[in-house]
């Protein structure tokens, strides 16, 4: 008899597995984070002096906007350009 008010009592029906599956997500959750992030943590790849130099001593060309403004103007001739109209949807 007493297991029928267990059975019968909505707390242990839906109460429980309810605060149980939330319990143990949290937990799941918490574990597969640390994986993901143990493997993170072993693909980083620390430098060696040697690589450290080499990246850094390749020679880099100097930029400046101006440079490249004429540069880009002596590429492109603006005063012989032609209008080309679009085709409208209905046009097609």
């Amino acid at each position: 008899m007493a297991n029928k008010g267990f059975t019968k009592s909505p707390f242990f029906t839906f109460g429980l597995p309810l605060v149980l599956l939330t319990v143990a997500g949290s937990v799941g959750i918490r574990e597969f984070a640390a994986l993901r992030i143990d493997a993170k943590k072993r693909k980083a790849h620390k430098l060696s002096t040697e690589e450290i130099d080499a990246l850094t001593q390749r020679e880099r060309k100097n930029f400046s906007i101006k440079d490249e403004y004429t540069r880009l103007q002596d590429k492109i001739n603006i005063n012989e350009w032609e209008n080309k109209r679009v085709p409208r949807p209905e046009e097609k």
